[in-house]
């Protein structure tokens, strides 16, 4: 069950979870990381980058890109375009797939954060200023 889009899809998955859950929990008032400042959070997406690397690796990724962009200049420079499209799938969707588990997991916690009057459904439903 190893194949690289497999690896690049829970590479990225790996990746935006660990960055996403660490910004989550120094923005959020009520976690235990609220207001802990940049240092975390950098050292939070360094071992989220590392994780996603060596979860991509370890399930058939060779290159581990983890990013449409780097995939895109690699072909570029290799003038190999065969596989930019199935791998943008496989990181799209592990992106995607990390950001909802993120969210979902927080999801309570976010909503006691919040103050009462706020609304996360859409810009739209904020009251207006005038």
């Amino acid at each position: 069950m190893h194949s690289p889009w497999l690896g690049e899809f829970l590479g990225t998955l790996v990746l935006i979870l660990f960055g996403n859950g660490v910004c989550a929990a120094v923005t959020l008032r009520k976690s235990y990381a609220a207001d802990a400042g940049w240092i975390v959070v950098t050292t939070g997406w360094a071992l989220g980058v590392m994780c996603g690397v060596m979860v991509a690796q370890g399930f058939g990724s060779h290159d581990a890109a983890l990013n449409p962009a780097i995939t895109l200049a690699a072909a570029i420079v290799t003038g190999n375009y065969g596989n930019v499209l199935w791998l943008w799938s496989a990181q799209l969707l592990g992106a995607m797939c990390g950001a909802s588990a993120e969210a979902s997991r927080r999801s309570a916690a976010t909503d006691a954060a919040l103050p009462r009057s706020s609304s996360r459904s859409s810009p739209a439903s904020c009251p207006s200023r005038s």
